[in-house]
């Protein structure tokens, strides 16, 4: 199901079901935690273990949500998938929510 409502239990059970949940940002933070086997296209000079912090336009950007540490009750990091990088980010949560093009009320795809 696609939502413009999306909350952080909708977020979880997905990932605990197996999923990736595609993901409505209007910027992005966090670490890099992979690039792809020839880095990053769009950002050569970026590393393994760099910040990455990109602010997108009023369309904002997908990612998808691969996965989380920490409890399902009180998570502590969210694992992203970045086209547009063409690696990995691992956000707090509180950089997660923060990302949300509703802040709070995200764009995203779940499973019933």
């Amino acid at each position: 199901t696609s939502t413009r409502n999306g909350s952080f239990s909708q977020l979880m059970s997905t990932l605990d079901s197996g999923q990736v949940v595609p993901f409505g940002i209007a910027h992005m933070r966090g670490t890099i935690t992979k690039l792809n086997s020839n880095g990053s296209k769009q950002y050569p000079y970026k590393r393994v273990g760099d910040r990455h912090e990109r602010q997108y336009g009023p369309s904002g950007h997908w990612v998808l949500v691969v996965g989380y540490e920490g409890t399902k009750e009180a998570p502590t990091h969210f694992i992203l998938k970045d086209p547009d990088l063409g690696g990995e980010v691992r956000s707090t949560k509180a950089e997660l929510e923060s990302m949300g093009v509703s802040n709070g009320q995200f764009y995203q795809v779940f499973q019933q």
